[in-house]
C-alpha cells in the first residue's frame, strides 16, 4: 500500500534521477557481473555526478551497503550540492540501523534543501521507523506549515507511519487530512481504500479508487484492489472491467497472479 521510499531503492533512483537508466561504466564488478564499479573518467562532471548516485542506488538495491557508500560519497566528493546522493545515502544508513549517521544526513539534507519535498518524507519514515515520535511531529509540523504539496506528504508520511504500527484509525484519520488538502492525493486514495476493503465499506473502496482511475490513472495495485471490493459488493460490472484492464496492462504482474488472471 505505501509507496515508499526505496524500499526506496531503484524506486529512489526512479524519483531522484528520471529512471534506473544504463549508464556509461567501465571495469567490471567480481562480485556482480551485471554492475560495473568503475566510472568512466568524463570531462562531464555532472554526468560522472549522476553515474556514480545510480550505481550506488543499484549497489543499495542489492544490500551491497559496503559497494554503495563509498560510490555515494564519490558522488558528494564530485558535487555535494544536489540533493540525491544525500538522500540515498540517508536512506543506507537507516537500511543499515545507523541511525546517528542517518540523522546527520537527513539533517543536513533538509536544511541546506528546504523544498526537496523527498527529503522530508524520507527523513518522516525513518523518525517514524526508530520511534523517534517528537522529532517525527516536528518534523511533520514543519511541512504543514509549508505549501499544499508539503502539507499532503506530511498527513500521507504520518498515514503510513500509523498504519506501520498497526494503528489503522489513526492511519485513516491522517489519510483523510491529506485529502482534504488535495483530493486526487494517491498516496492517500490508495490506503484509504484499502483500508475501506478491511473494513467491509467495499462502496467506499470504490469510490476511493473511482477518483484515483480518474485523475491519477490506473495500477496493478489499484486495479487489484477494485477487484477485491467490486466481487466483494457484488458489482459485476466494474469487476468485468476492471480484470479487462488487468488483463490488458497487467497481465504478468503479481497482482493479476495473486487474482488467478
Amino acid at each position: 500500500m505505501k509507496t515508499r521510499n526505496i524500499p526506496l531503492l531503484c524506486a529512489a533512483a526512479t524519483v531522484l534521477l528520471g529512471g534506473c537508466s544504463t549508464f556509461g561504466f567501465g571495469g567490471s564488478n567480481n562480485d556482480d557481473d551485471n554492475v560495473p564499479t568503475v566510472v568512466k573518467k568524463k570531462a562531464d562532471y555532472g554526468q560522472a555526478y549522476k553515474d556514480y548516485v545510480e550505481l550506488g542506488a543499484q549497489y543499495l538495491q542489492m544490500g551491497r551497503y559496503d559497494l554503495a557508500e563509498p560510490k555515494l560519497q564519490r558522488a558528494i566528493e564530485i558535487d555535494s550540492r544536489p540533493p540525491e546522493a544525500w538522500n540515498i545515502l540517508a536512506v543506507l544508513y537507516e537500511e543499515k540501523r545507523d541511525i546517528a549517521s542517518g540523522n546527520q544526513v537527513y539533517q543536513k539534507l533538509i536544511h541546506s534543501h528546504p523544498e526537496y519535498l523527498l527529503g522530508y518524507t524520507n527523513y518522516a519514515t525513518f523518525l517514524c521507523k526508530f520511534d523517534r515520535d517528537s522529532e517525527m511531529q516536528a518534523l511533520l509540523g514543519q511541512m504543514r506549515g509549508r505549501n499544499a504539496e508539503f502539507k499532503t506528504a506530511a498527513s500521507i508520511a504520518e498515514g503510513n507511519c500509523m498504519e506501520r504500527r498497526g494503528q489503522s484509525g489513526a492511519a485513516e484519520n491522517a489519510y483523510k487530512q491529506a485529502i482534504a488538502a488535495n483530493p486526487q492525493a494517491e498516496g492517500a486514495l490508495l490506503p484509504l481504500a484499502q483500508i475501506s476493503l478491511q473494513k467491509g465499506d467495499y462502496a467506499g473502496a470504490l469510490r476511493y479508487l473511482r477518483v484515483v482511475h480518474t485523475y491519477v490513472g490506473y495500477s496493478p495495485e489499484s486495479v487489484k484492489l477494485g477487484i477485491e471490493a467490486a466481487r466483494k459488493s457484488g458489482d459485476t460490472r466494474m469487476e468485468e472491467e476492471l480484470v479487462r484492464v488487468m488483463r490488458g496492462n497487467y497481465k504478468s504482474t503479481p497482482e493479476a497472479k495473486s487474482l488467478g488472471i
